[in-house]
């Protein structure tokens, strides 16, 4: 047997012992001192991103979303770009939406102590409940995932947060109340965004007021506001007519949950999935 095939299969049988720490996360691997991308996490070639081409690059404009337009005298402007955003593209960048900076880099420097942790105390969090209010884990969906995400996170329910507050972690000791101010004040950016979307779309007519270190690890803070499990969604029967039926089937964020934690979303996402024949 030739030294390359040996030394193939002899990583091949490492990575093989080493799948229960791959489940522990990558800051867990990085800890123990790996010098080389295990297998886990290489996609085959054939699934790989293209690279877009540098003209394709250059020509692309993000939507951009200015809050304050959306708050003063050119909110009907503004307005139209919103629409103009959801109905082209699906998502848009805003600016100028008042969230402090300070609150944004104590959310970060209390997710970074989180993370500095001993696996441990992070361990603690670790559940394959999908529901679960707080959830520690890493790639995407670890129990079903066949090549899995570089990428470790920590997931905290924020609503309402009299019931979930007691399940997060105590550890870092500021991780608490900076998670509350943040989770606030997205909540509320959350609300005008979702009002001004419906303004858009003619679904409300006037606006109210709602009363509601260099190194080479990233944190990324990400605010999700999702519906209850329970909730059904469906169009309103209003948008219904002979001449613009039914296209989808009514759904629920569990069985979006579920759809996702599957393997069936690599060959279709979950709006085709629910489209009606």
């Amino acid at each position: 047997m030739s030294p390359t095939i040996v030394l193939e299969v002899e990583t091949r049988f490492e990575e093989e012992e080493r799948l229960d720490e791959f489940q522990k996360g990558v800051k867990h691997l990085c800890e123990r001192g790996i010098t080389k991308v295990p297998r886990k996490y290489i996609l085959p070639a054939l699934e790989r991103p293209i690279l877009a081409k540098k003209d394709d690059a250059t020509s692309f404009k993000l939507p951009v979303i200015d809050f304050d337009q959306l708050q003063g005298p050119n909110r009907v402007h503004a307005l139209k770009s919103l629409s103009k955003a959801c109905e082209e593209y699906g998502f848009f960048q805003l600016i100028n939406h008042g969230i402090a900076c300070q609150s944004i880099v104590d959310m970060i420097e209390a997710g970074r102590k989180f993370f500095e942790l001993s696996f441990e105390e992070r361990s603690k969090y670790m559940s394959k409940d999908l529901r679960a209010p707080v959830r520690y884990g890493t790639s995407f969906n670890q129990n079903k995932d066949r090549v899995f995400c570089w990428r470790d996170f920590l997931k905290l329910d924020c609503h309402p947060l009299s019931d979930v507050l007691p399940y997060w972690p105590s550890s870092p000791t500021e991780l608490r109340q900076a998670a509350v101010n943040y989770s606030e004040k997205t909540r509320f950016l959350y609300l005008m965004i979702v009002e001004a979307i419906l303004e858009s779309l003619g679904l409300v007519e006037t606006t109210k007021d709602s009363d509601e270190n260099d190194s080479d690890d990233h944190i990324k803070e990400i605010s999700r506001w999702d519906l209850p499990f329970e909730s059904m969604i469906r169009p309103s029967p209003k948008l219904i007519n002979d001449a613009n039926p039914r296209r989808y089937k009514d759904t629920d964020f569990a069985s979006f949950i579920e759809y996702i934690a599957s393997h069936e979303h690599r060959s279709k996402n979950f709006l085709e999935s629910r489209r009606m024949s």
